[in-house]
């Protein structure tokens, strides 16, 4: 029973610190845990559920005095604040890096800059105005399901790419390089049964789980190709494509929104 007690507590506490690595819930400010978030893969699915919900929640506080339109723009710079815009960050980076190098090292070097350049601005853009556009194509119904589902999964493949592909480079003692590097068969296994109970019940959540794995692993394979491996604006680039790709996945087959 101790053993027990004392896992559900490091299991708490692992959750917590993924709460606090990825999002700006205040939760209190103490130093990352490195080992914490080592075994915090299973958190990930977790960390996007909560981010969905809240998400879910701003969309219908705002939507029945401003309309759909503008919920979902504000429903989307919501996310950013919850996030710091952790995964668009990296989505910028790789954008500017890959079709602003010609070579590997010249694409890591410019990831690595701080400062936005055109390609990051108008990749942000683009991703910006797809997922809005997919939103407001949603029927009602399944909104809410869509927004959960696209959070959940598109964290996940995280997960997948990091047990999947090495790691380019290391990224010199920034936020991702804490928790970069492949999950234990147990973490990777505990991740995927995560996801499947917070995704299968829902509609799409099968189709969105196989779109999210096929995009994750063609990102995968074309970073491999581009700059020899992964790193961590490579995962925040997956993430948006893969919380993209299952928004896209609601979009088919839904009736025009007027």
């Amino acid at each position: 029973m101790k053993r027990f007690v004392g896992r559900i507590l490091v299991a708490w506490r692992t959750l917590l610190e993924s709460l606090r690595f990825f999002t700006r819930l205040p939760l209190g400010y103490a130093p990352h845990d490195a080992d914490l978030l080592a075994r915090s893969h299973p958190c990930f699915p977790v960390v996007g559920a909560v981010v969905g919900v809240i998400l879910i929640l701003a969309f219908n506080l705002v939507e029945p005095l401003f309309g759909r339109g503008l919920a979902v723009l504000v429903m989307l710079a919501a996310g950013w604040v919850l996030t710091g815009g952790f995964h668009e960050d990296g989505f910028a980076d790789v954008c500017d890096g890959i079709w602003g190098g010609f070579t590997p090292q010249r694409r890591l070097e410019i990831m690595k800059d701080s400062r936005v350049g055109s390609f990051g601005s108008l990749g942000l853009i683009w991703l910006v105005a797809m997922k809005a556009t997919a939103l407001g194509q949603i029927e009602p119904g399944r909104f809410g399901a869509a927004v959960f589902l696209a959070h959940v999964i598109a964290r996940a493949s995280a997960v997948l790419m990091l047990a999947v592909f090495p790691t380019a480079r290391s990224d010199g003692g920034g936020r991702s390089s804490l928790f970069v590097g492949p999950p234990t068969w147990s973490g990777g296994a505990a991740t995927l049964v995560v996801t499947m109970l917070l995704t299968l019940w829902l509609p799409c959540g099968v189709a969105g789980m196989v779109v999210a794995t096929v995009v994750s692993l063609l990102c995968g394979l074309w970073f491999l190709r581009t700059l020899g491996g992964i790193n961590g604006d490579a995962l925040g680039a997956t993430n948006q494509l893969s919380e993209l790709a299952v928004m896209l996945c609601f979009v088919v087959g839904s009736p025009p929104v007027s």
